[in-house]
């Protein structure tokens, strides 16, 4: 990476940002520590000189628990798979849930969280996410002054197997064939969001050498 000057509408805490974030996914990159099959979407975004994505997801199927609703620190994540999972799996990282009383089953689709300098930039990104299917695509302002476009699709579910201690809803193999259904359906929107992308970076001033 290259610490080439900034754009004139963007200022050097931007591109001090910008390189911080960038360093993070290459150490993420080299470790294996990034969706495989959106990587390249990643890699791709960062070449525009005013775009730094700061996290993304592929999709994946989660397992979620909690001791209270909303102990985000009691609880969290207990195992997730970014591809087809089988029972088994679930039924041996339910085995290991202890203590929780609230457990419950998540689908979530692709998500990719992109900085921006610049709200013209901004609004652009939230247009070509939105045209191509992600829907529930936004963004807010920073305190630093730039813009956080959140981007996500509708292919979610969230399905309780535990509420109050007490077994809600059975993992059967019906169940989890529709988690991989879903699943499924938003991977296949993985190329839609690589044609957003190629979009947006038409209309960025894109510099290889800032990238990755």
């Amino acid at each position: 990476m290259h610490a080439a000057s900034p754009p004139t509408s963007c200022s050097r805490e931007w591109l001090e940002v910008r390189s911080r974030h960038l360093e993070r996914l290459k150490g993420d990159l080299e470790n294996g520590r990034v969706d495989p099959d959106i990587a390249d979407i990643l890699v791709s975004l960062n070449t525009c000189s005013r775009i730094v994505t700061t996290s993304s997801c592929s999709g994946r199927i989660a397992l979620i628990a909690a001791p209270e609703p909303g102990d985000k620190r009691g609880g969290g994540v207990v195992a997730s798979w970014h591809r087809r999972v089988e029972p088994g799996e679930i039924s041996d990282a339910l085995s290991k849930v202890s203590g929780m009383r609230f457990v419950w089953l998540s689908v979530q689709p692709p998500m990719l969280n992109v900085l921006v300098c610049g709200i013209e930039l901004a609004l652009a990104a939230v247009e070509a996410f939105q045209r191509v299917g992600f829907k529930y695509s936004g963004l807010r302002p920073t305190a630093t002054g730039f813009y956080l476009v959140h981007v996500a699709s509708t292919e979610r579910v969230d399905i309780p197997i535990m509420f109050q201690g007490q077994a809600f809803t059975p993992v059967t193999p019906q169940l989890v064939e529709m988690l991989n259904t879903y699943l499924s359906l938003g991977k296949a929107k993985l190329e839609r969001m690589r044609r957003a992308a190629a979009s947006l970076l038409a209309l960025c001033s894109a510099d290889p050498q800032e990238g990755l």
